[in-house]
């Protein structure tokens, strides 16, 4: 499922990494459609909030890696993120927010990394859905903001189902295909 430099997960391996996750948000005591930040570039951790933030009931709000700390700053403030992963490299960009739990993402893949070490701490076992319609906010995406503040869209679970099945049809994937690859949750 993941290759990534030396590092290398089978399904079930993120599948327990995605549920980690989602168990630790829970046993942090976010609610569900509480927001949260991942301030990441393409790496494990990233894969992994995309699934696990919305896998826990919450609402992903994945920032753009290019932006600065104003905007930075703007979004997770303006999201209402009640918490943030972040990448090491990134972390003084969130220096200035206030009031947000951050969780900060070494990248490592090993025992020490914070990140690593909040995961350890979560259950591998599914935690129950507490979704109740498909219309329900899975993410809010931001604008860069080019012509002012950024803007956030909210993204449905519907409209993530949608574009992952759209991508499958666009592509001509079916059981035979030979591509190694995750359906993206946006378009």
């Amino acid at each position: 499922a993941v290759v990534y430099g030396e590092r290398r997960y089978t399904y079930r391996e993120l599948e327990e990494r995605v549920d980690r996750l989602a168990s630790r948000l829970r046993d942090a005591g976010l609610q569900k459609g509480d927001r949260v930040a991942f301030l990441c570039p393409n790496t494990p951790p990233m894969l992994e909030g995309c699934f696990g933030v919305p896998a826990a009931g919450l609402v992903l709000v994945a920032i753009n890696t290019r932006l600065g700390k104003g905007e930075v700053s703007y979004i997770v403030e303006h999201s209402g993120a009640k918490m943030a992963f972040v990448d090491a490299e990134l972390e003084d960009l969130l220096e200035d927010v206030e009031g947000v739990e951050v969780v900060r993402v070494d990248d490592t893949g090993e025992e020490g990394d914070p990140y690593e070490d909040y995961l350890a701490d979560g259950s591998p076992e599914p935690v129950e859905s507490v979704l109740e319609d498909e219309e329900e906010t899975i993410s809010i995406n931001y604008t860069s903001g080019t012509t002012g503040r950024p803007k956030g869209v909210t993204y449905t679970h519907r409209g993530a189902y949608l574009s992952a099945l759209g991508n499958v049809i666009e592509i001509g994937m079916g059981y035979e295909t030979k591509y190694l690859w995750t359906l993206p949750m946006f378009h």
